[in-house]
């Protein structure tokens, strides 16, 4: 779940965004074309898919150099998304050490709940060029 930061329709640059999040290392925020949005938590139900998610994720990609990420790990899709996926696998190596963001990955998962089911439209992913984009309805399960 997420709360906007900022005002109806005011944009704030990358550069401000990224200065919200180190003065706030206690929240999570996502930045989606200008907008900045503070995360919430979730719902045991968003919890049990995302666990469930990642579980089958781990079995499929089991021997393989592959990282399996949670929500806890900032997204870099292009300059103007950064998010905070429930699910996000990376392969490429140029993600494995990663200190702030992950930049390069193969997948991203987001259990969909009302308020999220808002603003993750499929545009967002597509910027980023991703090969595998995941929307989970929370409902479905």
């Amino acid at each position: 779940m997420a709360v906007e930061r900022s005002a109806q329709y005011e944009r704030m640059s990358l550069e401000a965004y990224l200065a919200v999040v180190e003065q706030d290392p206690e929240h999570a925020y996502e930045y989606l074309d200008g907008r900045v949005y503070m995360m919430t938590g979730g719902s045991p139900d968003h919890s049990i898919i995302g666990s469930n998610l990642t579980g089958l994720l781990q079995a499929l990609l089991r021997g393989r150099r592959c990282i399996i990420y949670n929500s806890d790990v900032y997204v870099q899709l292009s300059e103007l998304y950064r998010v905070c996926p429930d699910v996000t696998v990376s392969c490429d190596v140029r993600d494995r050490g990663a200190q702030e963001v992950i930049r390069y990955p193969c997948l991203v998962a987001e259990v969909l709940s009302p308020t999220t089911e808002a603003r993750s439209r499929p545009e967002v992913f597509a910027v980023s060029f991703l090969p595998q984009h995941s929307r989970v309805p929370a409902d479905q399960f």
